[in-house]
């Protein structure tokens, strides 16, 4: 089993060169892309029913917000816009259409942040696919919150740093809260229950 990864960010769509396209057309395209793409172990899950939106759906390009589960990262994901049949069927329905992603991926296991971009587009027979790695760092707090992930007590929680604590030396622990700058040696201390004067 890949160890999954968690993207969020937004997806950009532009729907200015579609032809014969309607909201009832999209909104049927939404539907079946966010069935197809949000169910099983690696989703995207766009935070709003786009489907829905009769009002956002007669715009030719809005963006979406996201959250969804890489297999290892998340761009393989992306990749499946044109490699998995379904979901490059529904895809090639809509001819002319361009995307942009624009996300941060993370995951403890593999030991990495990364802010991305990707575009797709939408062509006759094809869905061309392109992904850059903007900026890519180690798993580490600085990053995390450079990148506005979540809190530091969200960042302890993913890195399991409770269990950290107790299967290793405090001393060892508390070098690793200074040199990744998690906090000061007094919120250390406060943190694992040491009283601080």
């Amino acid at each position: 089993m890949a160890n999954p990864s968690t993207a969020f960010g937004d997806y950009t769509f532009d729907f200015s060169n579609v032809k014969d396209i309607t909201v009832e057309k999209k909104a049927d395209w939404f539907k079946r892309l966010t069935k197809e793409i949000g169910c099983g172990e690696y989703d995207t899950i766009f935070f709003d029913k786009i489907y829905e939106d009769t009002g956002l759906l007669n715009s030719d390009e809005f963006s979406l917000s996201f959250s969804g589960t890489g297999n290892w990262n998340y761009q393989r994901n992306i990749e499946w816009y044109e490699s998995i049949q379904e979901i490059k069927s529904i895809m090639l329905e809509m001819v002319g259409l361009k995307i942009e992603i624009n996300y941060v991926d993370y995951e403890v296991g593999c030991d990495f942040i990364c802010k991305y971009s990707a575009n797709l587009d939408v062509k006759k027979d094809k869905v061309e696919i392109s992904q850059d790695c903007i900026e890519s760092h180690s798993f580490n707090y600085k990053a995390w919150s450079e990148f506005d992930i979540g809190s530091r007590d969200e960042y302890l929680d993913e890195i399991g740093f409770a269990d950290y604590i107790y299967e290793n030396d405090r001393e060892e622990a508390l070098s690793r809260w200074l040199e990744e700058g998690i906090g000061t040696e007094e919120e250390f201390r406060a943190y694992v229950g040491e009283k601080v004067a």
